[in-house]
């Protein structure tokens, strides 16, 4: 099975296009508040879904305020995008108060693989560099300016193909 761990912010979320929706006078917020997705970021990932069949696992802080895994499908779904979420990452619980000792999202992630042996390839789309060193070389690093382009979608294709 092929995973794509999916971030919101930085991936299909991008300060580009929110900035020319303020621009062109238009709300960068959709009517529940939460940011519109760039169309171009959205197509890429579409695309490499598509050709690839991979599964989307939401590691995106916005499972948290998505709800669950039944708030999530839903949200997605209301958005009309191609694809549809397969599952979310694991919360792991703070064991500290120190900002520096949370969780990473790379630990999560690798929670969610340990319990998920069926994967045989994963791609982790995000901005965060917060992952596990045995994770960079199936890391896409996007940028909050421009989130998912063209090149990362090149680089994705590549990573699952493997």
């Amino acid at each position: 099975m092929k995973v794509v761990f999916l971030d919101i912010d930085g991936v299909l979320v991008t300060e580009h296009y929110l900035l020319q929706l303020e621009q062109n006078r238009h709300s960068w917020r959709d009517k529940q508040g939460h940011a519109h997705f760039c169309p171009r970021c959205l197509a890429n990932f579409e695309q490499l879904i598509k050709q690839t069949e991979a599964k989307v696992v939401l590691s995106s802080t916005w499972r948290f305020f998505l709800a669950d895994t039944v708030g999530v499908p839903e949200f997605f779904k209301s958005r009309e995008v191609k694809f549809k979420i397969y599952d979310v990452t694991p919360t792991l619980l703070f064991s500290s108060k120190k900002m520096s000792e949370q969780p990473t999202r790379g630990e999560e992630i690798q929670s969610w693989l340990n319990v998920h042996p069926k994967v045989t390839h994963y791609c982790i789309l995000d901005d965060d560099p917060r992952i596990l060193p045995e994770q960079k070389p199936y890391w896409v690093r996007t940028s909050f300016r421009y989130g998912f382009t063209k090149s990362k979608l090149d680089k994705a294709l590549y990573i699952l193909a493997i």
